[in-house]
């Protein structure tokens, strides 16, 4: 999202007044000024990371998704609504695995998250396993027809819910 200013800025100094993308960066504590040379020194080499914001094809799982699998895990949710909080395949492989063991969890949203074709595959094999599923929704990821089948092949045989 984009607020506008009543004055306008030049790019250079919207750059050197930014937070880091990491929810330290959402405090109350007064914004520190830093030199241009110390600024750029600080953000030299960082990528933000920010789970909405980047989106990294390495098998890496983030902390949110980790906090999420556990839970999964010991059966504490029974509806998910993971929308946009997919950002790599590692974080779609992890909760892939995760369905596979839970027995708690009727409702799954996993729409907006590009899901890579790997992490749709290992969805599908977990609804394979997962039963207890019975609310599924898994559009605006890009998936391909041959990623749709898959998943309409392991959702076969519930008179539920689901949405590609």
């Amino acid at each position: 999202m984009f607020i506008a200013s009543s004055k306008l800025q030049k790019l250079e100094d919207l750059t050197i007044n930014r937070f880091p993308w990491s929810s330290a960066a959402w405090t109350n504590e007064p914004k520190k000024k830093l030199t241009d040379a110390a600024h750029k020194d600080k953000l030299q080499g960082q990528k933000p990371t920010s789970a909405h914001t980047y989106k990294d094809e390495k098998k890496a799982v983030s902390e949110e998704i980790e906090s999420i699998v556990n839970q999964l895990k010991s059966g504490k949710l029974t509806s998910l609504n993971l929308n946009r909080r997919l950002s790599s395949t590692g974080d779609t492989m992890a909760i892939a695995e995760a369905l596979k063991i839970n027995t708690t969890l009727t409702g799954l949203g996993i729409y907006n998250n590009n899901i890579s074709d790997e992490g749709v595959m290992a969805i599908a094999e977990a609804l394979k396993v997962n039963t207890t599923l019975t609310g599924l929704g898994i559009y605006n990821n890009n998936i391909s027809e041959k990623q749709k089948n898959a998943i309409k092949r392991a959702w076969s045989g519930r008179s539920s819910f689901l949405y590609l």
